[in-house]
């Protein structure tokens, strides 16, 4: 089950018909996770951007999406603790910080 739910995020960060150039995976993450958690964990992560760069206002969106992770990582934990998905979550942060990498060495 890892490598079917990494395989699109990976696909459209790193895309062959881009030569290796594509976006930043934000769409297929909440893809998956729709997928994966029945809409619990997309919920969330919109919760939470909506929070963060409406609320506490932070300017940069890749440490929003960075924040965004930490907290369906804090879902899964108490909700739905299962292996696969710990390491679903690790490769598709993995693919976000890759490709935000830029705009995390920005201050907040």
């Amino acid at each position: 089950m890892v490598p079917i739910a990494v395989a699109p995020v990976f696909g459209h960060a790193f895309s062959p018909f881009l030569k290796f150039r594509g976006g930043k995976s934000i769409a297929t993450t909440f893809g998956i996770w729709s997928g994966l958690t029945l809409w619990e964990c997309p919920t969330l992560l919109g919760i939470v951007f909506i929070f963060l760069k409406f609320v506490v206002r932070i300017k940069q969106d890749a440490w929003v999406v960075l924040i965004g992770m930490s907290g369906v990582l804090i879902y899964i934990l108490f909700r739905l603790p299962r292996l696969e998905l710990f390491l679903i979550l690790g490769f598709n942060t993995l693919i976000l910080v890759i490709k935000h990498w830029h705009d995390l060495l920005i201050r907040l």
